[in-house]
């Protein structure tokens, strides 16, 4: 059971300054990432008071590069060149061969592409199969909070293990293990023995193995790519989730027409146990992880979760972006919320309606990451993240006239904005997970990004427990007007405090 997707699309790790060519081995790239820190003029001095090689140092470095005053193109996110010509033509040319031609991307690209596809066949037959157990609607707003706990319980703990222990055996055994799970479940509900409480097991433990994932996951990228491929490989990796999970919707009635419920949960649990082995031949010489090797004792973990706590409050950058993607995600679940009753109450289309208006959104989804992947690079990312939250926030507070507009013309208005929303995602998104990428230090990246993924997740039911509270007392477009107008001061109030970078 997978939680709702939010705005943040969040892959974190730094990449140094120019991680990976191709062909050249992952422990080069691991040697010129430490050796040149986050690609930032760095003040002399600046780490001397930090023991070298340690996550201190790192933060150290960090933070003297935030201070410091640059000009050349490191100072830049990576992907984001500083002015426009030939080389910047080149490289949204050449991004995508050049990431064809990257046998550990194009590696965690399919294993992702079939996970998806399976994620999203799961959500409609696991719906079914819940109801068909229980009968209870109110059951499956339970398992969703559920589902949540692990994230905001462990994330901060998966953080450290993820900075200590190899990205590629926690992906293998996290799908391997998930895989199982989903195959139990079906096995269970084909012989008639799953009960509810199997349920809240099954899917705690799920989701427990998902926070470990999740940011080994999302720290992979910048130890398979070169610096200036960033941007083109997390759009490119987004846009084809989207169309995998897109493609599992479509195949989704004619699939559980064919194999019934049980069999379309186990075709999940089976693309899990795929990735796993596409995982395990794909992916190789990675780089190693520092301090691997030592013993983890209850203090110094605790002192490593204080270390990626300090980084984020210290780094102005960190603290935008980590405060900005949560804040969103808040904003958003009103829309998510109360989308079925605007399609059924507003727009008078019923399930119809609203499926048009998450087709919208997804297709617009896949056209603005294919945009971000091929011209993105043109742009500085502090600019395309403003201005993507700026057109979300806009559209969102727009759907208020689709109100006053004539019956026969409300749907066609509402697919379109969300269309617009839809493609405003990567054009934000997928900026400030480079942004991430390239100012969080590669010692630190596991704690931040769980950490990133815990507050966006809080802000959901959070987000969820706001919308019911008010839901009675304030009107529908009243909800759509005030987010939307708190999106666009949250992006005018990032691009201040980020100008600079």
């Amino acid at each position: 059971m997978k939680a709702a997707a939010g705005w943040k699309e969040g892959n974190g790790g730094p990449p140094g300054e120019e991680r990976r060519q191709e062909g050249s081995s992952a422990s080069a790239g691991a040697a010129s990432a430490d050796a040149m820190g986050k690609g930032e003029a760095v003040e002399p001095g600046a780490v001397e008071t930090a023991e070298p090689g340690t996550a201190e140092a790192a933060a150290a470095r960090s933070m003297a590069g935030e201070e410091a005053s640059v000009s050349a193109a490191e100072s830049l996110p990576a992907g984001v060149l500083p002015e426009e010509g030939d080389e910047e033509a080149k490289v949204g040319k050449s991004a995508l061969r050049e990431l064809l031609r990257n046998r550990g991307y194009v590696t965690l690209l399919l294993a992702s592409v079939i996970s998806r596809f399976g994620d999203s066949l799961d959500s409609i037959a696991y719906s079914w199969m819940v109801y068909e157990l229980t009968g209870s609607k109110a059951l499956m707003g339970i398992l969703f909070g559920v589902n949540a706990l692990p994230n905001l319980l462990f994330g901060p703990f998966a953080g450290v293990l993820v900075d200590r222990w190899p990205n590629k055996p926690i992906l293998i055994v996290s799908d391997l293990v998930r895989g199982s799970l989903v195959c139990t479940t079906a096995l269970l509900f084909f012989t008639g023995s799953l009960q509810a409480w199997h349920l809240f097991v099954l899917t705690i433990l799920q989701s427990t193995m998902e926070t470990l994932c999740s940011p080994a996951e999302k720290s992979l990228i910048p130890d398979l790519v070169s610096k200036r491929s960033l941007l083109a490989a997390n759009s490119y990796l987004s846009t084809a989730s989207r169309i995998s999970e897109l493609a599992g919707l479509g195949a989704a009635g004619v699939i559980i027409a064919l194999l019934g419920i049980s069999g379309s949960i186990l075709v999940d649990g089976f693309t899990f146990l795929g990735s796993a082995v596409i995982l395990l031949i794909g992916l190789t010489r990675l780089a190693p992880k520092s301090g691997g090797g030592e013993k983890l004792t209850p203090s110094h973990y605790l002192h490593m979760m204080k270390e990626g706590l300090l980084l984020i409050r210290r780094n102005r950058l960190l603290l935008a972006a980590v405060v900005t993607a949560a804040f969103v995600n808040f904003c958003l679940v009103p829309f998510n919320v109360l989308i079925p009753a605007y399609s059924k109450d507003v727009l008078q289309a019923g399930p119809t309606g609203l499926s048009l208006l998450s087709g919208g959104l997804t297709v617009g989804m896949i056209a603005g990451g294919l945009w971000m992947g091929a011209r993105g690079s043109r742009y500085a990312g502090s600019r395309l993240i403003a201005t993507g939250l700026i057109v979300i926030g806009a559209m969102y507070a727009l759907l208020t006239g689709t109100f006053y507009l004539p019956q026969a013309a409300r749907l066609a208005a509402a697919v379109a904005a969300c269309f617009v929303i839809g493609a405003a995602v990567p054009l934000a998104g997928t900026p400030l997970t480079v942004m991430l990428q390239d100012k969080t230090p590669r010692a630190m990246m596991g704690r931040v990004m769980a950490l990133l993924s815990m507050l966006c997740c809080s802000a959901m039911p959070l987000g969820g427990w706001f919308t019911a509270a008010l839901a009675d007392l304030m009107p529908m477009a009243g909800f759509f007007l005030i987010m939307g107008g708190l999106i666009v001061a949250s992006a005018v109030l990032f691009r201040r405090s980020t100008r600079a970078f």
